[in-house]
Order: structure tokens, then sequence, then C-alpha cells
């Protein structure tokens, strides 16, 4: 919220109307509580009313033969940290 504060302050805003976010699929952010809590938070502020945008960033991979980039599905059959580092084609 602070930071929110300073940006409005710095380009003299008045009125707050939205806050746009990227956030990576692996994340473990969820859009919905996270947009819950920011209602929250702005409620009987100078903020109140701004709407929360969020562009969730997918997760991508790279083929090591043909250095093709693709959007990957995320699989929980191992954890990322074991993906990455067994797969490094895979970006983070």
């Amino acid at each position: 919220m602070e930071i929110l504060r300073e940006e409005m302050e710095k380009h003299d805003a008045k009125v707050l109307k939205s806050v746009h976010l990227q956030i990576g699929q692996l994340s473990a952010i969820v859009p919905e509580a996270l947009s819950f809590c920011f209602q929250v938070m702005v409620e009987g502020t100078e903020m109140e009313g701004a709407k929360l945008v969020m562009d969730i960033i997918p997760l991508r991979g790279r083929c090591p033969e043909c250095r093709k980039e693709f959007e990957r599905l995320v699989s929980f059959a191992q954890s990322a940290q074991v993906t990455w580092r067994t797969r490094p084609w895979l970006s983070p």
C-alpha cells in the first residue's frame, strides 16, 4: 500500500483507478484471495474503488535442440526445482 501511495504522490494523482500486476504461474498466489485482500486494504482510503488487474504469466519452456519456445503445462509429478535442475531448457 505504501508503494501505491508513493507512486500516487510522485505522479500527483488524486485518484487511483487500477493496479496492474504480472504474476507468474508458479508464484503460489491465489488471484481471488489477493483480489479480496486488496479490496479490504483500500476500503476507506484514497484508493477505494481501484481495481486490481492481474495478468498471469504462463510457464515457458525451450527445446534444447531446435530452441523453439513454448508454453508449458505444469506437472506436479515432480517439484518445479527438480524439473528445472534435470531439464535446464525449462525456464523458471
